[in-house]
């Protein structure tokens, strides 16, 4: 290999790739615990103490840097994966608040001589990520936490990988298209186009009892076939409607964050990317598996006329794509949040955002938390299937198996008053597949293609 100067060797796909493992494998915090994810109020205050001293324990005793932690001061991007096997299991957005409460500050009682343990305040979180699983067979609690200019420094490294912007040679470029399009950052999109519009014209038929379905005389029957079709719509329509990771990286590069946009003093420059910044959320609105959602709350007293704006809004979504609703897969949602103009000092969290929209989302359209947790048990002829499906909790069958929240920060002189889009996807382990998820197994296909070429790469 050629020898390369400092600025271009870091500009290198091996020395973009190997600062990128440095921040992965030794600037992010990775936390492990095998206890039920339990609410505020289920959780006893001496579970609760416990928790905070594994946590700190896990910090000072850490395997990958063998060094003390301390909280993150700044912006951070937080990602939790919880799995439940309580019979009676919280709503995903009643765990995190009492989870993300646990991991910032100590409790009097437990003898933690810490300001802050993961973090000080989550007012630092300005992406969250959370995944729920209620069906394995070990109770977990698992977080990632990393400083948010890493998350979007790892998010533009993955965008010039899916631009190609290096010359290097993928060894199987069509077994690469296709993990792309399986994981929803595919140029191709109309890859499930055909299968779509097949799977669309059947459920018309199916809806229409007027026509050949009025033979079916057994009213379950009947049900079991629309519902089938139902699944194959919302199976092929959601899988396409993820955000995209170039997506995410230019409505951060619009808000001054993303080096590429950086200024240097000129006035014109700000102007142009102040009007993108506005521009990126209106490009979101239009997106047809999106809502866009009235503003926050800006100050006490108008949260009841909040809640009751998002319902109808949802309704109204829900009314015009019938074969949306009720949903029929496990879904996730994906929320891009602008903080509006500062009114009065009331701001929310963004936990405390999913807490006001997630119980409203989860009603009207009655989301699947597993494949099988909308099926009856009298349709199913396996004892180990109906097994199962009794084993799934009644109280969270009906929700989102994730959510990713992002907040993007408000441009200089930005005249515009925020906004709060949610977008859903569906796929088939929707709790799996967070943005951060995504970004890291990009980054992981292409070095495992091009690997062999790094240290040649310049010479």
């Amino acid at each position: 290999m050629a020898w390369l100067e400092k600025g271009e060797y870091l500009e290198s796909p091996k020395g973009q790739y190997n600062r990128y493992s440095w921040r992965r494998w030794y600037r992010r915090l990775y936390l492990d615990f095998s206890i039920e994810p339990q609410s505020k109020n289920a959780m006893s205050l001496a579970d609760k103490i416990k928790l905070q001293r594994e946590i700190v324990s896990q910090m000072e005793l850490s395997q990958i840097t063998h060094s003390r932690r301390r909280a993150f001061q700044g912006p951070i991007a937080v990602s939790f994966s919880l799995s439940s096997t309580s019979k009676t299991p919280p709503h995903i957005h009643t765990a995190m608040k009492n989870l993300l409460d646990l991991f910032g500050k100590p409790l009097p009682e437990s003898g933690i001589k810490r300001k802050g343990l993961a973090y000080y305040d989550d007012k630092q979180i300005k992406y969250l990520s959370v995944g729920y699983n209620v069906t394995e067979g070990e109770p977990k609690i698992r977080a990632t936490i990393a400083p948010l200019e890493h998350f979007l420094t790892d998010i533009a490294f993955a965008d010039r990988i899916l631009n190609d912007e290096w010359d290097l040679e993928i060894d199987s470029r069509s077994d690469y298209n296709k993990f792309l399009r399986e994981i929803g950052e595919s140029d191709e999109d109309d890859y499930f186009e055909d299968e779509f519009d097949n799977a669309y014209e059947h459920f018309r038929a199916v809806s229409d009892k007027k026509g050949a379905w009025a033979t079916v005389e057994d009213e379950r029957d009947y049900k079991m076939l629309l519902r089938h079709a139902q699944v194959d719509v919302q199976k092929y329509y959601l899988k396409n409607y993820k955000i995209r990771l170039e997506e995410i990286y230019h409505l951060y590069r619009a808000t001054g964050l993303a080096k590429s946009y950086v200024s240097y003093g000129d006035s014109s420059f700000n102007e142009t990317m102040r009007q993108h910044s506005v521009a990126m959320c209106k490009i979101f609105e239009k997106f047809s598996m999106r809502i866009n959602l009235p503003g926050i709350p800006k100050k006490a007293g108008e949260t009841k006329a909040f809640k009751e704006q998002v319902r109808e809004m949802m309704q109204h979504f829900a009314e015009k794509r019938l074969a949306l609703a009720p949903l029929q897969i496990p879904i996730g949602l994906e929320v891009i949040f602008k903080p509006p103009k500062a009114s009065e000092g009331f701001s929310k969290d963004l936990d405390n955002i999913m807490r006001l929209v997630l119980p409203i989302f989860h009603e009207i359209f009655e989301p699947p938390v597993t494949p099988l947790a909308n099926v009856n048990e009298d349709d199913i002829n396996s004892p180990l299937l109906e097994e199962i499906i009794k084993g799934i909790p009644k109280s969270v069958r009906r929700s989102v198996a994730r959510y990713d929240i992002m907040e993007v920060p408000r441009h200089e002189g930005d005249d515009d008053d925020g906004c709060l889009n949610l977008g859903i996807f569906g796929d088939i382990a929707p709790s799996v597949y967070s943005i951060w998820n995504r970004m890291d197994d990009v980054i992981d296909k292409w070095h495992d293609e091009i690997k062999d070429q790094l240290d040649d790469y310049g010479s």
